[in-house]
């Protein structure tokens, strides 16, 4: 995996290139808090902090190349080519898992992204195993909307920021709450106690 100066170097080259064309809002603080809150899990489940927050600091990569909304492109499948190309494997594999919450979803929850964007996508995710680094950079995604929030806050965001269903929601919402639970009881933590929430 790349040590933190590396991905702080090679996301700060890609920004500033990014920034010309159209704004990032909030894209350095938002992975820089997803990153320390993947760190802040990964510290109480005895996992190695460095390493999640690496993975959590890069996990939005794919954003910095395409741009999915004018490009119809899926920015966690963007950057898990790129990670590949460098040989890069466990950050490709997090750039396109921190999206899912579970691996059974349905296409049309995220045609946003281009149908046959999210068809590769979920073939690739079905030949992957999960690792509990992907699950903590999953959740501490769904954790952080300018800081750290309830999942039912975060989901009430994406509903209302990217037009999603309601329906969907819901489903996405079940999702994350039963990967919080999965791993609160397997390491014996509470996330939202250790994130200062109540």
């Amino acid at each position: 995996m790349l040590t933190l100066r590396e991905a702080i170097t090679l996301t700060l080259e890609y920004y500033n290139k990014r920034e010309q064309e159209y704004k990032l809002d909030n894209y350095l603080e938002h992975v820089t808090e997803v990153g320390a809150c993947a760190s802040i899990i990964a510290a109480a489940c005895g996992l190695n902090v460095t390493k999640a927050g690496i993975a959590g600091y890069c996990h939005d990569f794919g954003v910095l190349i395409s741009s999915d909304r004018k490009n119809k492109t899926f920015h966690g499948l963007v950057g898990y080519e790129f990670f590949k190309s460098i040989e890069q494997d466990e950050l490709a594999q997090i750039c396109l898992t921190h999206s899912f919450s579970s691996k059974n979803f349905e296409i049309e929850e995220y045609k946003s992204y281009g149908e046959e964007n999210i068809k590769r996508a979920k073939a690739i995710l079905n030949e992957i195993e999960l690792t509990d680094y992907d699950k903590i950079v999953s959740l501490s995604d769904h954790l952080v909307c300018m800081g750290y929030v309830h999942l039912k806050d975060r989901m009430n965001y994406i509903e209302a920021t990217y037009n999603v269903k309601h329906e969907y929601i819901r489903r996405k919402y079940k999702n994350a709450i039963k990967l919080k639970r999965e791993i609160e009881n397997k390491y014996n933590c509470n996330i939202y106690k250790l994130l200062g929430l109540k």
